[in-house]
């Protein structure tokens, strides 16, 4: 079996932004790179260094922890105390920062072209990887619903803002719980609205990554279907991806709108189970973490796809992703290809055998 991340400079991921800076605005753009860090336990250590509160720090997406990771964050500061010696006097054991300039709006998410990888992966079986990926599967992988994240956004959704509360594993969230038990809601204000929005974001995940894997199994053969096993159930993957398999798959929210009818259905029998409908996405208790929905490609495209071989059992693989999009979930489809090569020819290397 393949391992990544075997070491966090194993998975290397650096951020491609739109932003230009400046030299003037009440933002402070920073290049931030990162290693064993969440992301918002990272912005976090740079809120404290510059003495400003944590929803003054913005960030685009989400990286993963277990990695070393280049993203761009701004820090609020009207009051332009923050200077180019200041970002450069920062010193944190696995954590650094480069100054960019000034802009008038925080960094977020769509000021996020994407991000390029380099990704070396160990224990390679002893056959030649796949020479190019152009498309992958754009499933939401294993790290965006954490241990419970999804569960804990379903939660929230449904108002039972009590149970929801219970399962945050956050200091902050836990000492205000201790103070005031009564107050779930205001347990759960005490993250900044990113991390509050994390959970919601999750459960719509979860929901659009079911969504697909119900739409492969209805619309496809088995002969294209490959079934890859992860923490967070069943996903299918599909042989030989083209252009014309893309389709838009809705992120489900108060205002949905679904493109086809066959989408649609699929939609609204996994929420009949779940015990959800589209208007519990308006929050009221908690309204900046009503959603109204959104789009989200079946593919995303793969762009300066490499693979280089470093030794017998071990390559590295560098390439380049839209923003949403997982390199691990490239990684889960190029080995479950390769699996599936594997086995068909040893296959066809039994039956010319027991033919002669």
């Amino acid at each position: 079996m393949y391992r990544i991340k075997q070491f966090p400079e194993d998975f290397k991921v650096v951020e491609q932004t739109v932003l230009q800076p400046h030299d003037q605005g009440n933002y402070v753009y920073v290049w931030m790179t990162k290693r064993l860090y969440n992301t918002v336990r990272a912005c976090a250590a740079v809120a404290d260094y510059f003495g400003v509160q944590r929803k003054d720090v913005s960030f685009a997406g989400s990286k993963d922890h277990d990695a070393v990771t280049r993203q761009l964050i701004s820090v609020r500061d009207p009051q332009q105390r923050i200077t180019r010696d200041r970002v450069a006097s920062f010193r944190q054991r696995d954590l650094s920062l480069e100054w960019f300039g000034r802009g008038k709006d925080p960094v977020s998410l769509g000021d996020l072209l994407g991000n390029d990888f380099e990704i070396v992966v160990r224990d390679v079986p002893a056959q030649k990887l796949v020479a190019s990926q152009q498309w992958v599967m754009n499933y939401f992988d294993e790290q965006r619903f954490s241990a419970q994240n999804h569960v804990i956004g379903k939660l929230i959704i449904k108002g039972d803002f009590v149970k929801a509360s219970s399962l945050i594993s956050d200091d902050y969230v836990r000492a205000h719980l201790a103070k005031s038990p009564a107050d779930a809601v205001g347990a759960i204000k005490c993250l900044g609205i990113k991390e509050q929005l994390l959970y919601v974001h999750a459960y719509q995940s979860w929901l659009w990554n079911e969504t697909v894997r119900r739409y492969i199994r209805m619309m496809y053969g088995q002969s294209r279907m490959l079934v890859v096993q992860t923490s967070v159930g069943e996903l299918l993957f599909l042989k030989d991806l083209l252009e014309k398999d893309n389709v838009v798959v809705p992120l489900v929210g108060f205002a949905t709108e679904y493109p086809d009818a066959t989408i649609k259905g699929i939609v609204h029998a996994i929420m009949r189970e779940e015990g959800v409908k589209e208007r519990d996405f308006v929050i009221r208790s908690l309204p900046d973490l009503s959603s109204e929905g959104g789009m989200r490609s079946l593919l995303a495209e793969v762009k300066n796809f490499n693979a280089e071989k470093i030794d017998e059992t071990t390559w590295k693989l560098s390439f380049f992703l839209p923003k949403g999009a997982y390199a691990t979930m490239l990684i889960r489809q190029l080995f479950s290809y390769l699996r599936t090569r594997s086995a068909s020819l040893r296959m066809n290397s039994t039956v010319g055998v027991a033919s002669m």
